[in-house]
C-alpha cells in the first residue's frame, strides 16, 4: 500500500502566508486596475450612442490611450465616468472630442497627460546676461523643441515671480538633456537667483488643446471632472448652437510624474475654458481653476475682414480657416456690426441675408490674409459673399462681426480662480452675469472687458453685462499689470485695443453694471475704463490699491490716465455712487 505525503504548512510558512495577507489588504487599494481591452472607452461610447442607451457607465480604472476618444452625434446620453482617469501618451493629441451632439451629460471624469506637455526645473545660476537650470527629476527631457518656449518663472516655494514680465520667449543652449541655460532679454527685470523655478511649455509646437467641443446642436453638461493638464488649452468651445455647463469643474496640477519629488507648477499651458464663435455663451458654476498657463477664461467671436464691395448690399470678405466653421454659425438673419479701420468706430449696421463661400481666389493671396491677422502668418482661407438687407458704405480694410455668434449668453458663478498666468476673465461677450466668485494672486486683471480687435481679431464690443459679489485680492503678482505699456490697469478693467495705441477710443462698450464686490491689494486702480459709456459703478469696497500705478500716473505708451482706485478715462453717463476706499495709494509716489 503506499501512502501520498501530506505536506501541511509549518509553523513559520503560516506566519509569512498570514503577513502576505494582510500586506495584500493593506497594498490592493493602491494598485491601479487597468480595464480590460473589451471595455475600450471609445467602443462603449459608440455603442451606447448606435443603440441610443440612456446611459452609460464606463468602468472604473486608468486608461493610457494612444488616440483621441471620440464623442460624435450622442443625443440625450448620460455618460457616467466616475473612477475613470484618461491620460493621453501623445502631447499632439486631445484627449477628448465632442462634436455634434446635444443633451449629453459627462461626469466623474479626470484628464492627464504622460507625458508632460511642459518641462519644468531649479535655476542653478543667474547673472544679468543669462540663467543656467537643472530640469527636475521625473520632468520630461530638455530637446530642440524647447527653443524659444514660451517660459515661466516661479520662486522657490512656487508662486508666480513678482520680478517676471508676463512669460519670455528666450534662446536656449541645452548643455545636456538635463541642463540648459537661457539668455535674459533686456526687458527682463526679475531678480532670478539660484534656487528659483521656471516651467518651460509646449503650446507653440504640439498645437492641440485637451477637450473640444465643437458644433454641438443641444445642450452640453461636463459635471465633477478634472484636467490636470493639456499642451494648450484645457477645454475649447467651437461653433456650437447650445449652453455648455461645467459645474464643479476642477482645473489644477496633477500629481508629480512618476520618478518626481517635486510638485507640478503649471495645469494646461493656456487658458482654462476658451469659446468662440458660439451661439451660446457657457455656464460655470462652482469651478476651481488654478496653475494655468493663460486666463481662466475667454469669450469672444470672430473680426472678419472686408476686402472690397461688390453692389451696395454685397461685398467680399475673407477668414482663416475652411468654410465650414463660418458657414456652420453665421446664417441669414444675423445682425452685422461693420467696423472702421484703425479705431474700429461703427459704420453701419445690417442684417445678413446669405452667406456664401466661394471657390475662387478673387486675386486675395496668403500674404494678404497673414496682413490682416498678425497672430496667423500662413494656413488656409475662405472667400465669402456676404448678402445684407440694407445698403452699407462698405470700404476695403473695414471689419465686421455678428453678434449672435460672439458666445453672448454666460454665467459665471461661485467659483474660484487664482495662482495662474494671465486674466481671470476675458470678456468679449455681451449679455452676461459674473457673480459671487473669488479671484486670487493673478498676473494681471481679474476681470477684463472689452474686444482685441487691433491685435488678436477677437470680437466684440460688449454691452450688458453685471459684475456682482466677487472678493478680488492679490491682483498684478507679476511686473505686466502695471508696467509701461499695460492696456488694461485694472484689476476689474473695461477697455478696447484697436489699431490705435492712445486714445480716444469709441465709447462702444455699454450697459455694464459693477456693484457689490470686493477687491483688495492690488497693483493698479481696482476699476479702470476707458472705451466704454453709460456704467455703473456701486457699492464696492476698494482697500490697498493702487500699490504701483498710483493716482495721476499716464502711462507714457498707451497715454491711458489712473486717478485712483476707480479710474475713468473719457467715460460718459457714468454713475459712481456709495464706493468704500480704504488705505489706498492715492497720491503720487
Amino acid at each position: 500500500m503506499t501512502t501520498k505525503a501530506t505536506h501541511r504548512p509549518t509553523t513559520r510558512m503560516q506566519a509569512i502566508l498570514k503577513t502576505l495577507l494582510t500586506l495584500s489588504a493593506t497594498l490592493l487599494p493602491l494598485i491601479i486596475t487597468i480595464p480590460p481591452a473589451t471595455a475600450a472607452p471609445d467602443a462603449l461610447i459608440r455603442d451606447a450612442i448606435a443603440a441610443r442607451q440612456p446611459r452609460l457607465r464606463i468602468p472604473a480604472g486608468v486608461y493610457r490611450l494612444e488616440k483621441t476618444v471620440e464623442i460624435r452625434n450622442a443625443d440625450n446620453l448620460e455618460i457616467d465616468a466616475t473612477g475613470v482617469t484618461f491620460i493621453m501618451t501623445s502631447t499632439r493629441q486631445p484627449i477628448l472630442r465632442i462634436q455634434e451632439s446635444g443633451n449629453l451629460k459627462i461626469h466623474g471624469l479626470t484628464l492627464d497627460y504622460d507625458p508632460l506637455p511642459f518641462t519644468q526645473g531649479t535655476i542653478t545660476r543667474a547673472d544679468s546676461a543669462g540663467i543656467e537650470f537643472r530640469i527636475h527629476d521625473g520632468y520630461p527631457a530638455l530637446d530642440n523643441d524647447y527653443q524659444r518656449a514660451p517660459t515661466h518663472f516661479f520662486t522657490a516655494e512656487g508662486r508666480r515671480h513678482p520680478g517676471s514680465w508676463d512669460f519670455n520667449r528666450l534662446p536656449l543652449t541645452i548643455i545636456s538633456p538635463r541642463e540648459g541655460r537661457l539668455r535674459l532679454q533686456s526687458n527682463q527685470p526679475a531678480p532670478l537667483a539660484p534656487g528659483d523655478q521656471l516651467v518651460m511649455d509646449r503650446r507653440l509646437v504640439d498645437g492641440t488643446s485637451a477637450v473640444y467641443i465643437r458644433h454641438c446642436t443641444g445642450p452640453v453638461i461636463i459635471e465633477d471632472t478634472t484636467l490636470h493638464a493639456s499642451p494648450g488649452l484645457a477645454f475649447v468651445g467651437r461653433y456650437s448652437e447650445d449652453t455648455v455647463t461645467f459645474r464643479r469643474v476642477h482645473i489644477r496640477p496633477g500629481p508629480p510624474p512618476p520618478g518626481a519629488t517635486r510638485p507640478r507648477l503649471l495645469s494646461s499651458n493656456a487658458d482654462g475654458i476658451n469659446f468662440v464663435q458660439c451661439r451660446r455663451g457657457p455656464v460655470v458654476e462652482n469651478c476651481d481653476f488654478s496653475g494655468m498657463g493663460d486666463d481662466s477664461i475667454n469669450l469672444h467671436g470672430f473680426l472678419i475682414p472686408v476686402i472690397r464691395p461688390l453692389t451696395p448690399t454685397r461685398f467680399l470678405a475673407a477668414y482663416k480657416y475652411g468654410p465650414g466653421d463660418i458657414i456652420s454659425t453665421i446664417r441669414a438673419g444675423d445682425a452685422l456690426r461693420l467696423y472702421n479701420q484703425g479705431d474700429f468706430s461703427l459704420a453701419g449696421n445690417a442684417t445678413i441675408t446669405a452667406i456664401t463661400p466661394l471657390e475662387t481666389d478673387e486675386g486675395v493671396t496668403m500674404g494678404d490674409i497673414a496682413a490682416l491677422f498678425p497672430t496667423y502668418p500662413k494656413g488656409n482661407y475662405t472667400l465669402y459673399q456676404v448678402d445684407t438687407d440694407a445698403p452699407l458704405d462698405v470700404k476695403p480694410g473695414q471689419w465686421f462681426d455678428t453678434p449672435a455668434n460672439n458666445c453672448d449668453g454666460y454665467v459665471i458663478r461661485d467659483s474660484y480662480f487664482h495662482d495662474h498666468r494671465g486674466r481671470g476673465l476675458r470678456l468679449m461677450a455681451s449679455d452676461g452675469l459674473v457673480e459671487n466668485n473669488r479671484f486670487e494672486r493673478l498676473t494681471k486683471s481679474a476681470i477684463s472687458i472689452g474686444p482685441e480687435l487691433g491685435h488678436w481679431r477677437e470680437a466684440g464690443w460688449v454691452n450688458n453685462l453685471r459684475i456682482t459679489g466677487n472678493t478680488i485680492r492679490d491682483i498684478g503678482t507679476d511686473h505686466s499689470l502695471a508696467a509701461p505699456g499695460s492696456y488694461v490697469p485694472g484689476a476689474i478693467g473695461i477697455f478696447a485695443r484697436t489699431e490705435r495705441t492712445t486714445p480716444p477710443y469709441p465709447s462702444e462698450n455699454h450697459n455694464i453694471v459693477i456693484e457689490n464686490n470686493r477687491i483688495e491689494n492690488t497693483t493698479v486702480a481696482a476699476i479702470h475704463a476707458y472705451a466704454a459709456r453709460e456704467i455703473i459703478v456701486r457699492d464696492n469696497t476698494l482697500v490697498n490699491t493702487n500699490r504701483v500705478l498710483r493716482a495721476g500716473h499716464t502711462d507714457p505708451l498707451t497715454r491711458l490716465l489712473t486717478t485712483g482706485p476707480v479710474s475713468l478715462h473719457d467715460v460718459p453717463g457714468t454713475v459712481i455712487g456709495n464706493n468704500r476706499i480704504q488705505n489706498n495709494h492715492t497720491v503720487l509716489p
